[in-house]
């Protein structure tokens, strides 16, 4: 401090040390990216045919659904899967219908749905799937989960500011909600047992993250093409590689320069860079891990912390 302003100068340091200490408890100190990308950055799939078990006339599958939790990235999934000549059913109500009669909800857990298509409980799910669909299931970091959650829950129905609190889930089709001890209980449930079916009928099941597709997004495409086996990703990836724009929600391909190309920008740095953890409160994050399963989180690969 310069002579003759020594107490000034040496209140003003202690202030911004105060500010600083503040803002370093407030924010989680960023060390390490939690999803883990590996070290070629190819997407991360879990199921999926592959070459290995097409058929050898390359006959893809005839219905493709997506299912996932809510803001877990599925409407943009479907946008990028209908743009590439996906075969998506899940526009009526027809095509949300199963051989059987039962409708299918892509937020529902698999467990219910058994249930309530009146199939035995302790069944793995395989027997919700005929020989020609093929479910892609989109999975999202939790604790990105959690945050548009927090904003928009839409049938899930938690008390507001309590983390660790029971939660109920209202389906379409159910007559009585379906009870969680809290909300990630709900997505260690969801995700556990897709994963498990991926494993068990892989050329009907295939589960990739999100953050992925944000990412690296005909790489994902291209995988997830190979992994229900249509035909040579040559014919499914557009030959401009333009965009997959939905106008009036504002996706854009991240190579877009314009202005109106903001919120992709916005979506990209957030999901990639992982800016939203700067968004939890302090003493969030370490509330919500030990309710998150750490062999799941592996599994999709994601750590917490």
């Amino acid at each position: 401090c310069p002579p003759r302003i020594v107490m000034p100068c040496k209140i003003m340091r202690t202030a911004l040390g105060v500010v600083a200490v503040v803002a370093s408890r407030a924010r989680p100190r960023r060390t390490r990216h939690l999803v883990d990308v590996g070290a070629d950055d190819a997407p991360r799939l879990i199921g999926g045919g592959g070459d290995t078990s097409c058929d050898a006339a390359g006959d893809g599958p005839q219905h493709v659904r997506v299912r996932a939790l809510f803001n877990s990235g599925s409407n943009y999934a479907m946008v990028e899967l209908e743009a590439h000549e996906f075969p998506l059913d899940m526009r009526t109500s027809a095509e949300w219908t199963d051989a059987r009669g039962c409708a299918q909800w892509k937020h529902e857990p698999l467990a219910w749905q058994r249930a309530r298509c009146g199939l035995a409980a302790n069944a793995t799910g395989q027997d919700l799937l005929e020989d020609d669909d093929v479910w892609i299931v989109v999975s999202r970091h939790p604790l990105a989960w959690y945050l548009s959650m927090r904003e928009h829950s839409y049938n899930l129905k938690c008390p507001a500011g309590e983390i660790a609190a029971p939660c109920l889930l209202n389906s379409l089709w159910a007559v009585h909600p379906y009870e969680y001890a809290n909300m990630f209980d709900l997505y260690n449930e969801f995700y556990r047992d897709f994963a498990v079916l991926a494993r068990r009928r892989p050329r009907n099941v295939v589960l990739f993250r999100y953050e992925d597709l944000v990412a690296s997004r005909e790489a994902t495409l291209e995988a997830l093409a190979t992994a229900v086996c249509l035909a040579s990703s040559a014919t499914i990836l557009k030959d401009d590689g333009g965009p997959a724009t939905r106008v009036a929600n504002g996706w854009r391909h991240p190579d877009c320069k314009a202005e109106s190309c903001d919120y992709y920008h916005h979506v990209f740095e957030r999901t990639v860079n992982e800016t939203w953890r700067d968004e939890f409160e302090p003493g969030e994050i370490e509330t919500i891990c030990p309710l998150l399963e750490a062999a799941l989180l592996e599994d999709l690969g994601y750590s917490c912390r």
